[in-house]
């Protein structure tokens, strides 16, 4: 409907058309370059940021990591450029997904501790994205006791972000279940596995189901 009633050539046109390619960027890839060169064209940098996330979408939806970090370096390299600390949290929380699937845990490191930084006095849902992007770096690389570590704050963060449905709360807390397991403590991984789905999420196989 937004693609439809928006005028050409307005920022109303090149959200629908990033929103769109990000909704299913195997099927509709191409709308991500549209909507680049909208928002080249309008000279909009918060615009050119969502785009070129729309572009790593597409990039990583076919398995072309190196292209997809290639679009993230360009949002990350914005930053200095913007304001709003909302918008440079999620080009944090986006960014660091192509680097996790390459394997280039440091680089993926390093981005989760900058948004870990630039979330520090934002909402009780930004600090949850905050432990939420730390425990996905070490949980890709298999660094079972730096996410046991992290359980202690995880859940701090879920009980601060209660009132926020958000699905990383659960997904959080069943990967320290599982840190505690490979840390030889069933109990405790019995908890937190409990914990998790104490808070009632149903679906998001591909966020939960791993």
């Amino acid at each position: 409907r937004a693609l439809e009633l928006s005028e050409p050539e307005t920022p109303a046109r090149a959200r629908a058309l990033i929103a769109r390619s990000c909704l299913d960027p195997e099927t509709f890839g191409e709308v991500a370059g549209q909507a680049r060169e909208l928002a080249e064209r309008l000279g909009d940098v918060e615009l050119q940021s969502w785009a070129w996330e729309a572009l790593a979408r597409v990039a990583e939806s076919r398995g072309d990591y190196s292209e997809g970090m290639a679009w993230a370096r360009r949002r990350l390299d914005l930053v200095p450029e913007l304001t709003d600390p909302d918008h440079i949290s999620l080009i944090y929380t986006f960014g660091q997904l192509p680097w996790l699937s390459a394997g280039r845990f440091d680089e993926a490191r390093r981005i989760a501790e900058a948004h870990d930084e630039i979330t520090s006095n934002l909402t009780p849902h930004h600090r949850l994205h905050a432990v939420m992007l730390l425990v996905d770096v070490e949980h890709a690389a298999g660094r079972w006791e730096a996410v046991h570590d992290l359980t202690p704050r995880t859940e701090q963060a879920v009980a601060a972000n209660i009132a926020t449905p958000c699905v990383g709360n659960a997904a959080t807390l069943l990967v320290c279940a599982l840190a505690n397991l490979h840390h030889g403590n069933q109990q405790e991984a019995d908890r937190l596995e409990q914990s998790a789905e104490d808070l009632g999420f149903e679906g998001y196989g591909a966020v939960l189901d791993p």
